[in-house]
């Protein structure tokens, strides 16, 4: 039978489309009734959840305070001839200087001593090494660590000694503890070293000869004024 409102009276190159009412054929799965509204009619509104309020940042902790490792050394039996800059010089030549005072003496004069600080220990030790009886002008420099400076420079060559695998030599100070890398350093300090110490020789020798031609100058004159 023919569907109502259907029209038969054309030529069917395709089968008709089923009328909502009308079974689909055996084997079809029925229509799936539309999902959603029908249309026209507007979804409903998803309902809102409200916000949650957020939680306050947490307050920033301040971070526990890190002891600074001293790196104070003693450089003494400095001669009056060597200046302060030339003394910072020579300190320079085996790594940073934090900082470098020179006491001083009665009448505003500078000291024979004075205090060094550097950045890392490795300086401290190579100014141990290098520094530690070198002759300026006419004394020997003594450069040495107080008891605090040596506690922290002996943990210091242990961990690095333990890090290679390496016992820690006894019996040896720990400035004379080196290896294949500050070996190296030490060689490129000692040149600049000589180099400084030269300078300070030279200026030594004449301002000695100046000294002496003086004296004579002024004895010479002395005898022919009488």
């Amino acid at each position: 039978a023919i569907a109502p409102g259907v029209d038969d009276s054309r030529p069917m190159s395709f089968p008709p489309p089923f009328p909502p009412y009308a079974m689909p054929p055996p084997g079809m799965p029925p229509p799936r009734a539309p999902m959603g509204p029908p249309l026209g009619v507007p979804f409903p509104p998803a309902p809102i959840r409200p916000l949650r309020p957020l939680r306050p940042p947490a307050p920033a902790t301040a971070a526990a305070p890190v002891a600074a490792k001293t790196t104070a050394m003693f450089v003494g039996n400095i001669s009056e001839a060597v200046s302060d800059a030339l003394v910072r010089e020579l300190l320079a030549t085996c790594g940073t200087v934090v900082s470098w005072k020179r006491a001083e003496a009665a009448q505003g004069k500078q000291a024979a001593f004075g205090f060094c600080n550097y950045s890392n220990p490795e300086s401290v030790l190579r100014a141990l090494r290098l520094l530690n009886g070198r002759r300026v002008a006419d004394r020997e420099l003594t450069v040495k660590a107080d008891a605090k400076t040596r506690e922290q420079l002996e943990g210091y060559v242990q961990g690095k000694l333990k890090a290679l695998g390496l016992p820690m030599p006894a019996n040896t100070p720990v400035e004379q503890v080196t290896d294949e890398f500050t070996d190296a350093d030490d060689d490129k300090a000692r040149p600049r070293i000589d180099e400084l110490c030269g300078k300070v020789a030279k200026g030594s020798t004449a301002a000695a000869a100046v000294a002496v031609l003086a004296g004579s100058s002024g004895s010479s004159g002395s005898s022919s004024s009488s």
